[in-house]
């Protein structure tokens, strides 16, 4: 089934939410792709941030709230690793963080010449609040909403442009 005709399918499947029409499609798994793209972007931050002379680089680059956070699910989970802390944040962490040091990330995703990138930072703010509210539908942090297709792919877009 080529591209344009699953689209097709799926946005007759979301209009008469009959799953069983068109036959069998390959799914698309968003919650995975919600892990990549924060393993990525926490990946980014530890590259942009990391001071091998400082051994508090986080404590000093992070809000003191989101620190805490952090330290609070290392010793929940028994980390005594201070180089992983990093790993303990969440998405809506990563864009806090990047939102603070906008000066060091933002140029990475707004790139008017680049294919798949930002025109603006208004754009790249409406994509964080996107995969914010998409994330929060798909249950990472349930709400009891529910994704419409139109949101998926809006979704898809901004994963697409985070590769």
């Amino acid at each position: 089934m080529s591209y344009g005709t699953i689209e097709f399918v799926l946005k007759i499947r979301s209009e008469t939410k009959d799953d069983l029409f068109g036959g069998e499609i390959p799914a698309t798994k968003p919650k995975e792709e919600f892990v990549l793209l924060e393993k990525r972007l926490k990946e980014l931050i530890k590259k942009k941030l990391y001071d091998p002379k400082n051994k508090d680089w986080f404590k000093d680059a992070v809000d003191s709230s989101i620190y805490g956070r952090a330290l609070k699910i290392m010793n929940k989970h028994g980390i005594k690793d201070m180089e992983k802390i990093h790993l303990q944040i969440g998405l809506g962490d990563c864009f806090s963080i990047m939102r603070k040091h906008e000066k060091l990330f933002y140029p990475i995703f707004i790139n008017e010449d680049k294919e798949f990138s930002f025109t603006n930072k208004a754009m790249l703010e409406g994509a964080f609040n996107i995969i914010t509210t998409m994330r929060a539908k798909l249950g990472a942090h349930y709400t009891g909403a529910e994704i419409k297709y139109g949101e998926e792919e809006m979704l898809k877009i901004e994963f697409k442009k985070n590769e």
